[in-house]
């Protein structure tokens, strides 16, 4: 009984203390750190030679459509160490096309080099 009474006053002495230290209005303790959001990186390229347009897949399911040549981008951004891999989900009629640079690793930039060229 003499040690339940005893952990019970220290408990109760320990829950004063750290209140008084942290008021119930405080903001959090300094020393607990919250990571801001994950950055995001977009993934896109260049369409060169499609007679007309043409859709794009991304590795997370992302699909974009592109009606001509020139720039895309997925309008799903990715994080980084996220693998990425873009294919022709649906190629322009009566044309073939091929991928470069279409699959690697996400770092700490958004991948601007993939290049989609449609024969």
């Amino acid at each position: 009984m003499k040690n339940r009474c005893l952990v019970n006053l220290t408990a109760g002495l320990l829950c004063l203390g750290l209140g008084a230290c942290f008021p119930e209005d405080a903001d959090d303790p300094p020393w607990i750190e919250y990571p801001g959001p994950t950055p995001t990186f977009s993934i896109g390229g260049t369409v060169a030679g499609t007679a007309g347009g043409l859709t794009l897949q991304n590795s997370n399911g992302t699909l974009l459509t592109v009606a001509a040549d020139g720039s895309f981008e997925f309008e799903q951004p990715m994080v980084s160490t996220a693998l990425y891999n873009v294919t022709v989900a649906v190629p322009p009629q009566a044309q073939t096309c091929s991928v470069a640079n279409g699959s690697g690793t996400v770092g700490n930039a958004s991948i601007t080099d993939v290049l989609v060229t449609c024969r």
